[in-house]
């Protein structure tokens, strides 16, 4: 069954844990799709070291507001091939415990707690990898908390 697309943001960087690395290892690359059942993170399969280079010198700034282009599209226009990938999430939406956005000075993110498969609680901590990185996970948060009904 399609799933309606709320949001798409690019460029996301995630570690499987609450808070992210001050270093890339350990992290994913990809993209958020936020849809009206699941939260998916969609990986290029590692750190993605290439990508955010090429990202950050065409300048980085594509952030969620121009991807909200995609909202109201199905998941039928995706290629959700990315799943395959390692890193790859697919959270119903529901399995989703909790999320905050948290901007100190050095570093904004995202922490995102859901019930995993096995029943157990997991966590991730989701970046931008972009100057607008702390307007964008501010926008993202409000998205989650629409789409769950939940707040932080």
């Amino acid at each position: 069954m399609d799933e309606k697309i709320i949001a798409v943001t690019k460029a996301v960087r995630y570690w499987p844990r609450p808070k992210p690395g001050q270093f890339k290892f350990g992290s994913f690359l990809g993209k958020i799709v936020v849809t009206d059942a699941h939260f998916l993170f969609l990986s290029r399969g590692g750190p993605g070291w290439d990508e955010t280079l090429e990202h950050l010198m065409a300048g980085g700034l594509v952030g969620l507001v121009m991807n909200l282009a995609t909202a109201g599209h199905t998941t039928r226009d995706l290629d959700l091939s990315a799943l395959e990938n390692k890193g790859s999430l697919r959270v119903p939406l529901r399995n989703i415990v909790g999320f905050e956005a948290r901007r100190p000075f050095v570093l904004a993110y995202l922490t995102l707690q859901y019930q995993d498969e096995q029943g157990g609680l997991s966590s991730m901590a989701i970046v931008r990898e972009s100057v607008s990185g702390k307007k964008d996970l501010g926008e993202l948060e409000a998205v989650l908390r629409e789409a769950t009904g939940r707040g932080v």
